[in-house]
């Protein structure tokens, strides 16, 4: 089951599809305050990107007749539209529950994935 495009759709305006055997995409949404919080695992897996249209400008650059009017007229649509790259664009998700930051401090955040247990049992055990 799948909710139309559309302003109540919580995947927003674009959604970015890519290979990778989780199924995770990157899309829009339509709660922007989300951005603001310091718990992040609103999406299930999925990543939310901030400026998607600005994002959707750039993987389009190079495919004829998609500039941001192009772009902005087909999601006015409310039409679900599939556009393929010309080329093959390598795409890195990165996650991180520790990092430094600017003053040296070690920060963490709580694992809402489990990744570091996992990886705790194969480095440590």
């Amino acid at each position: 089951m799948r909710r139309r495009p559309g302003p109540k759709n919580d995947l927003g305006d674009v959604k970015f599809i890519f290979p990778n055997s989780n199924d995770i995409y990157l899309h829009d949404t339509p709660h922007d305050e989300l951005f603001s919080q310091s718990k992040r695992g609103f999406s299930h897996g999925c990543v939310r990107v901030a400026e998607p249209i600005k994002l959707a400008e750039y993987l389009l650059r190079n495919k004829s007749g998609w500039d941001r009017t192009a772009i902005l007229d087909t999601i006015a649509g409310r039409r679900e539209k599939y556009i393929t790259l010309p080329e093959k664009l390598p795409v890195y998700l990165v996650y991180f529950t520790a990092w430094v930051d600017e003053n040296g401090k070690v920060n963490f955040r709580d694992d809402i994935y489990g990744h570091d247990k996992a990886l705790a049992k194969e480095y440590f055990n």
